[in-house]
């Protein structure tokens, strides 16, 4: 059975139109984002991992090593099954700095450019041979179908075909942080494509070629004994050392880091990462052994790994042959593409912008990065065909796989620096980088270039025999590596940026621990600063972009919110750029204020941050420790007294709830400014206590809109050797704040209460000393009027007489006002005239003259009788009056009538003031509220008419404005029940 060229690219040009159509679809909103973040969606993708080698070199790996193909496939189990070790931690890395390669990873571990710049350039070689190895078993698999095909046209037309794909992939990713939902959902619909093909081929073998798994088994025990006598099973030692090269692969191998970091949805189900791929694995795996006996069973001539394609072929079934070839060209084509995209990338992050950056004028610096990332592209690729021309037919597949995988050996040292050890140090890691790849390619890499003659000098019989033994070889290279890491990182210990780096791989830190003041002064300068390297327009993107991620807003101006956003900037333009470009961009043209003196400590707000990111995974006596912490703080923030703290260069540190509710600001707001961001009422009161040395104490007057309020101040400092030796901020000042305005108030009013005792108590002797001579007045003026017929003389004595009536009220009025508060009981009032109970009160507010002019007019009827407490009641008018007396202006009438019923009477107190604002209608019988100015009111004596008033059984309302049309004026309203003889005769 023969194929056309015609076939073979129609049968293949349908499926890339296919996978087409699913790019566009997800491109244009046709397959919603939830398809492309759908967690089974998201494992197919993730079977990029399983190349065109994974179809031909497993079957190669069978063969050689029997058994031993499983390493493949129980690596990448591993791998996943056991995620938070190795996948989960680096996941949580890149997504936090948003680092999109293994690079940018390193470069951001080590703060160095040139250890991404080693990385990049190790990572190429290592890809170099993968990608070689798909253009390899493509051409063995388009000459197996049609024989004298030339191995460069194939070659060209993959290299041409991966340009393409790669070009039209990149254009739908301006920025290098964006995903391509389109890329996972075609690399899923190839997933699906490859294990379904595998399984059917695995099925036809079992069922058409055997008759079925019994026959299957017993011809596979008939023919062990020969087959293994020429195969002998894999060593322990080299099957261990398989099995972590397909461990660390997915890990290092640019396209699977790419769909692994990059492509990882935000919300994606830990457990399907876990055993999703591995599930695909087993079953990927689960055909190779079938189709290996198959094609042994036949006797074919042809190598192992191009059974997938003889055994159709063979029983003539050329639907099934044309399908296994579209999914080894696809799976060749898809892991090519990806590959190339990631590398471009990661070249472009640190290659060239590092040391090639684009001019400061450009418009658009993400379409530069597009144009450069194309370049890079072309190039890798033919590079790839030339390294797939050179190696073709010079080495097995299983060889050549070999080498390839070996190489993710000596990303050992520089992950167990990442996660596991803050010790590791950049000349550690590149030292031992460059002798491990360069161990490597002297080991494994020239003896591939040795068989086709490309190399004019043979070479050293001990390499050449390295060559043939990758384990030896793999392990020399790696001991090697290990050496100078472990080495290098000891005598050249990490600096403090390492360190900081470290600490924030291994627990989520920030990138800048130490409380630093920046040159910026708020967002709006960062604008300015970054506008310089990355023009106007992209500098608005970037920091806008941060803001709105960190909930800020560009008038932010905190210290620490400004630290939050500088670090936020940075891994924003790692993102982009790459660690290395960023950082360098983030301490030019956002640096620390050079004036300050460099802190010892970290950031006390960073480290709760930190903890509380943290608190889920502490265990053991971490996890008691932060259990006790959160009491302390919980305790702090529940106190029943405002507390906070400020640093030593007076940046707030901590801010209670009770502080919340005095000064109206929350934590949120404040923590991270100075004194200066509060209102400036709070800000020079605190600012006058926390600087005046001289005292720890203080009780000061707080003048805010609200009125005047008075505040118990307390300061601590913290011992000074203490702080010397936390490694974390500790505060210089701790505060505590006590509202004492309640109880000054008390005070005021018990004062006054003493006073008024003072006054009951002189007033009856006052009463009596004035009395007599005022008697003796009356009785001479009385004498004087009969005795003399003059009638001036007795107008005199009329005037006489009225003048000593009115000083007899006054002292009555007086002694009444101060027995009030004496309070009888219910069952003791009496009967009194509402008209002289409100004449009294009249009388009293009249002797204050330095009070503003008033006319009181009391129209109350005088045959209204109530039963009552005379001086309580007349409290309560004392009240009313001296409020509606405050409230107008002078000269102004305020009237006090009544009107009655049958058994109630209705007490009106009106005036033409101001009014009640509606604000505080609903408080203005609230204990201690007052809108008068501090020192002029208590706020108690409404609260307490309203109490006297329902003593007395009745009622008291308010009505605000009284005149509507004038808006103005206030009518209060007492109910009072009238009393009359008929009720006591009923009573």
């Amino acid at each position: 059975m023969s194929f056309s060229l015609g076939i073979l690219l129609g049968c293949l040009a349908g499926y890339l139109a296919l996978l087409g159509l699913v790019a566009i679809a997800s491109d244009r909103g046709w397959l919603t984002r939830r398809w492309s973040e759908n967690p089974l969606i998201y494992t197919l993708a993730l079977s990029i991992y399983f190349s065109a080698w994974a179809f031909m070199g497993s079957l190669a790996l069978a063969y050689q090593f029997q058994a031993g193909f499983l390493t493949l496939y129980v690596g990448v189990v591993l791998l996943f099954v056991a995620a938070p070790v190795l996948v989960r931690p680096v996941l949580r890395i890149a997504q936090s700095y948003q680092l999109g390669s293994l690079a940018d990873m390193m470069a951001f571990r080590f703060r160095s450019r040139s250890a991404g710049t080693w990385v990049a350039l190790a990572l190429t070689l290592t890809a170099l041979p993968l990608l070689a190895l798909q253009i390899r078993i493509l051409s063995d698999s388009v000459q197996f179908l049609l024989p004298g095909t030339p191995v460069l046209h194939i070659a060209a037309a993959f290299g041409a075909v991966a340009v393409i794909l790669t070009m039209l992939l990149s254009d739908r990713q301006r920025t290098p942080t964006q995903r391509h939902h389109s890329l996972v959902m075609v690399l899923a619909l190839d997933g699906a494509w490859k294990l379904a093909v595998m399984l059917g081929l695995g099925g036809f073998v079992v069922w058409q070629l055997f008759a079925g798994p019994a026959d299957l088994w017993n011809w596979q025990l008939q023919e062990a004994e020969r087959y293994l006598r020429y195969n002998p099973r894999l060593a322990l030692a080299p099957g261990l050392t398989m099995v972590i090269m397909f461990v660390l692969a997915p890990i290092v191998f640019p396209h699977m880091f790419h769909i692994l970091v990059r492509e990882h949805p935000d919300r994606s189900e830990p457990r399907w990462l876990q055993w999703g791929l591995p599930v695909y694995a087993a079953l990927f795996a689960l055909p190779v052994l079938p189709i290996l006996w198959g094609g042994i069973r036949l006797n074919f001539p042809t190598a192992a790994e191009l059974f997938v394609l003889s055994i159709p072929t063979f029983m003539s079934f050329p639907e099934l042959t044309l399908a296994l070839f579209v999914a080894v060209a696809s799976a060749a084509l898809t892991t090519t593409v990806v590959t190339a995209l990631a590398l471009a990338s990661m070249w472009v992050n640190h290659g060239v912008l590092p040391y090639f950056p684009p001019r400061r004028e450009s418009a658009d610096i993400y379409r530069w990065l597009l144009w450069m990332r194309r370049g890079i592209v072309a190039a890798l690729l033919a590079l790839s065909v030339l390294v797939a021309l050179l190696l073709h037919d010079q080495q097995s597949l299983t060889q050549l796989g070999l080498v390839t995988f070996a190489s993710a050996l000596q990303f050992i040292p520089g992950l167990i620096g990442l996660l596991y050890w803050p010790g590791a140090s950049r000349r550690g890691f590149v030292g031992g980088l460059i002798g491990g790849m360069g161990s490597w390619l002297l080991l494994m890499g020239l003896p591939l270039l040795l068989a086709p003659g490309l190399l004019p000098f043979p070479l050293p019989a001990t390499i050449a025999v390295l060559g043939d033994e990758w384990f030896t070889s793999s392990l020399l290279a790696l001991l090697i590596n290990l050496s100078l890491f472990v080495g290098l990182s000891i005598r050249y210990p990490p600096s403090r940026r390492e360190l900081a780096a470290a600490s924030a791989c291994s627990q989520n830190a920030p990138l800048s621990p130490s409380r630093r003041a920046l040159r910026a002064h708020n967002a709006r300068e960062f604008v300015q600063q970054l506008a310089r390297p990355l023009g106007q327009v992209t500098a608005e993107r970037e920091v806008d972009r941060a803001l709105n991620e960190l909930g800020y807003t560009s008038a932010e101006y905190r210290p620490f919110a400004l630290r939050r956003l500088r670090d936020r900037l940075e891994v924003n333009l790692s993102g982009l750029m790459g660690p290395s470009v960023a950082q360098a961009l983030v301490e030019r043209y956002l640096a620390v204020d050079s004036n300050e003196i460099d802190p010892a400590t970290e950031d006390l707000y960073l480290v709760e941050n930190r903890l509380e990111g943290l608190h889920t995974q502490l265990t053991g006596m971490a996890r008691e420790l932060d259990q006790l912490r959160r009491f302390h703080r919980d305790t702090l923030m529940r106190l029943p007294i405002g507390v906070f703290s400020l640093a030593a260069d007076g940046e707030i540190l901590l801010w209670n709830r009770v502080m919340e509710q005095l000064v109206g600001l929350t934590a949120e707001q404040v923590l991270g400014t100075r004194l200066n961001a509060l209102p400036p009422a709070w800000h020079e009161l605190l600012s006058q206590f926390v600087n005046d040395q001289q005292t720890d104490a203080a009780t000061l007057p707080l003048d805010t809109d609200e009125g005047r309020r008075w505040l118990s101040l307390h300061r601590s400092a913290p011992d000074a050797h203490a702080s010397a030796q936390s490694s974390v901020e500790s505060a210089a000042v701790v505060v505590l704040v006590d509202d004492q305005t309640q109880t000054k108030l008390l005070e005021d009013e018990l004062i006054h209460n003493e006073r008024l005792a003072a006054i009951g108590s002189l007033s009856a002797g006052v009463a009596h000393e004035i009395g007599n001579p005022i008697t003796g007045i009356d009785s001479l003026a009385q004498e004087l009027k009969y005795i003399s017929q003059d009638k001036d003389v007795q107008d005199v004595a009329v005037q006489i007489r009225e003048q000593t009536q009115r000083v007899t009220t006054i002292v009555q009025s007086l002694v009444s006002y101060a027995h009030a508060g004496q309070s009888k009981r219910q069952g003791d009032h009496s009967p009194h005239a509402l008209h002289e109970i409100v004449q009294d009160a009249v009388n009293l507010l009249q002797l204050s003259k330095d009070k503003k002019p008033v006319v009181l007019l009391n129209t109350v009827p005088p045959e209204l009788i109530v039963l009552c407490d005379p001086q309580r009641l007349g409290q309560v008018f004392i009240n009313l009056l001296t409020n509606a007396r405050d409230a107008s202006k002078p000269r102004d009438e305020i009237l006090i009538a009544a009107l009655a019923d049958a058994h109630r009477i209705h007490i009106e107190v009106v005036d033409r003031g101001t009014g009640i604002p509606d604000a505080v209608k609903d408080r203005i019988l609230e204990p201690f509220f007052t809108t008068k100015e501090v020192g002029k009111g208590t706020g108690l004596g409404l609260a307490l008419a309203s109490n006297i008033i329902e003593e007395h059984f009745g009622s008291l309302e308010f009505e605000s404005p009284a005149f509507r049309l004038e808006g103005r004026g206030t009518r209060v309203i007492i109910t009072l029940p009238r009393y009359s003889s008929d009720t006591e005769s009923a009573e």
